[in-house]
């Protein structure tokens, strides 16, 4: 993978990688000694603050997600459990997400720098990832990369409220941002039947504790997801 140009000021180099090997490394031994089917990292304060490496894990993050595993960041447990009912529904390679912002049609994804490479524009691409730093801090660790314009994509989410798992599904198709962002970039025009605004349909989700994060795959899964749902009894969202 090509190194951010350094005249940006959230270059990095080579000697940047082999923390992110460790991240990667540790990540992969947790999972194998416990045979987890998922896992949520609390990435910060620890691992980039002054009692931690210095450096965030986002890499670390898409090499496991660009292997398939539903791994999650900011201790977001549900968002793993997410990822991980992605995978095993054959949704393809699973991308947690903000919520960034929205209007009444589009939907900005954004995060520090952790998607897979599989909903990433292409390797060598203007676009397309790139090792670098954190938009913020300017710790080293992260994979810049816009999200794969053009296709069609699924946002999910699962979460808890009043003891009971509730369910939102979105479907549209992703199209050139409209402005630049360091980190991981992705606009979607949403088409869903169901939601005809999202500015009023967020007021609602809001209410009952939608979380900011989301997951997202490529092509259309809203059937299977919605099926899911049905046989487990989870509360599905409008």
């Amino acid at each position: 993978l090509p190194f951010k140009d350094p005249a940006t000021g959230f270059g990095s180099d080579k000697s940047d990688l082999p923390l992110t090997s460790r991240h990667y490394l540790a990540m992969k031994k947790l999972v194998t000694d416990n045979n987890f089917d998922a896992l949520a990292i609390r990435c910060w304060p620890e691992l980039q603050g002054p009692q931690g490496v210095g450096q965030w894990c986002y890499m670390a993050l898409a090499r496991m997600a660009t292997e398939g595993f539903p791994i999650a960041c900011e201790g977001d447990v549900d968002g793993a459990v997410g990822c991980l009912v992605g995978k095993l529904l054959g949704c393809g390679a699973v991308y947690l997400s903000d919520w960034l912002e929205h209007d009444a049609k589009t939907l900005t994804l954004w995060h520090g720098g952790m998607a897979p490479l599989q909903l990433s524009e292409s390797v060598g691409s203007p676009l397309g990832p790139c090792i670098s730093r954190h938009f913020n801090s300017r710790h080293p660790g992260c994979l810049d990369a816009t999200i794969k314009i053009g296709i069609p994509v699924t946002i999910f989410r699962f979460w808890v409220y009043q003891n009971k798992y509730h369910l939102l599904v979105l479907e549209g198709n992703t199209v050139a941002p409209k402005r630049h962002l360091l980190g991981n970039n992705g606009l979607v025009e949403i088409d869903d039947s169901n939601v005809k605004d999202l500015d009023a349909g967020f007021d609602r989700w809001i209410q009952i504790g939608f979380p900011h994060h989301v997951c997202v795959v490529a092509g259309r899964r809203k059937d299977r997801l919605l099926q899911f749902a049905a046989n487990f009894d989870v509360t599905v969202v409008h």
